[in-house]
């Protein structure tokens, strides 16, 4: 068994993991993860409950500073994204999300000839981002990235008292007008 399929689990398991949304989460065996850095912390299983306790608080606001410290870094923002074709999105997705369409991006410039072939379309279903075809199709008729092309999972999280900052884009309404009227017209 082991020399006949075993060698290509990787590709079936690629093969399934790229037909679902999964947003880069292809671990499923969240709990036993943290279970696992939880016993490294412990370093024992006969700790008395009081230090059990200690070690467990110093982990979780190990890990809530950590957090913090991600979502600080949100804000701030990368220039190989400012390419014409993002400008709509800077300071309103995730930065993970721009970096992923960029690659993207930049991988459909490198197939070019067999573009709509050879993209697989992998990032539209499994990331719910514009893939390199989608990308190519719109800086080809020299339109740009919309907020409402990417999916709520990337959008940029606000955790703050103040109100949040309203997204008006009437380009993108002129847009949609402009396509209605041509598929009207054919």
């Amino acid at each position: 068994m082991a020399n006949t399929w075993m060698m290509h689990r990787e590709k079936f398991c690629r093969c399934y993991t790229n037909k679902v949304a999964h947003f880069e989460n292809t671990t499923t065996f969240r709990v036993e993860a943290a279970h696992t850095v939880l016993k490294d912390w412990l370093s024992s299983s006969t700790l008395s409950m009081d230090s059990i306790w200690i070690r467990i608080d110093a982990l979780l606001i190990g890990q809530h500073v950590e957090i913090k410290k991600a979502l600080q870094t949100i804000g701030t923002r990368f220039h190989e994204h400012h390419r014409p074709l993002f400008l709509l999105l800077s300071g309103h997705v995730a930065k993970r999300a721009l970096w992923l369409m960029n690659a993207e991006w930049t991988r459909g410039v490198t197939l070019c000839v067999g573009l709509v072939d050879g993209c697989g379309c992998a990032y539209r279903r499994t990331h719910r981002l514009l893939c390199a075809c989608r990308l190519h199709e719109l800086r080809s008729k020299d339109r740009r990235v919309h907020l409402d092309d990417i999916h709520m999972f990337w959008r940029t999280l606000v955790f703050d008292d103040s109100t949040p900052r309203q997204f008006n884009d009437d380009s993108r309404l002129e847009e949609l007008l402009e396509e209605l009227r041509d598929s009207d017209s054919t």
